[in-house]
């Protein structure tokens, strides 16, 4: 009976060592985030952001990705800055719409838990690009999957919550949204 067990046992764990080895080991691709805030308190409307992926397998289940990208929110505030040092903000109706741009560095690790369907959490930080726009932590978590388009080709979409965006309009405190993905991925 030990015999026969531990047969079944090492079989398992090599084709398991097998299959593993037989798995894309790295990935790239293309992500398109749409956000939306979870109130406009502060000024917030849709943001829209463009993010690279690059990822590698840990295990077959588990990838580890660097995700650089690019996001601007536009925002209700009309604003004209008077002070370089952005000390001071004053509010002008006929001013121009303020537009936040930012470029947030994240690393994360996404989990597939079903074939083609993902747990994937995400921080970094994030740089304001422009004067209004603020540096700070990013976090984020989401629930995705991917459907095959070939061999090596996905079109991946997903739902996230992000909290993290900052801005030195109104409010001293991170931006919290939630949002949807749509990109490409190459496995190789």
């Amino acid at each position: 009976m030990k015999k026969c067990s531990l047969t079944i046992i090492l079989l398992v764990l090599t084709i398991s060592f097998a299959r593993a080895q037989s798995e894309k080991k790295f990935a790239y691709g293309l992500i398109v985030d749409i956000a939306r805030p979870y109130t406009d308190d502060y000024g917030y409307v849709d943001g829209l952001g463009l993010s690279a992926k690059i990822e590698y397998a840990l295990t077959p289940a588990l990838r580890l990705a660097f995700i650089p990208g690019y996001f601007t929110a536009p925002s209700t505030n009309r604003s004209d800055y008077t002070y370089a040092n952005q000390a001071e903000t004053v509010i002008n109706p006929g001013g121009p719409n303020v537009l936040y741009k930012y470029i947030p560095l994240k690393m994360g690790l996404r989990y597939y838990f079903i074939q083609n369907v993902y747990v994937e959490g995400e921080a970094g930080k994030i740089f304001g690009v422009n004067r209004i726009a603020e540096n700070g932590f990013l976090s984020s978590i989401g629930l995705g999957g991917i459907t095959t388009i070939d061999v090596n080709n996905f079109f991946d979409f997903g739902f996230n919550i992000t909290r993290g965006y900052r801005n030195n309009d109104f409010y001293a405190g991170a931006g919290s949204q939630y949002g949807l993905t749509a990109g490409y991925i190459h496995f190789f």
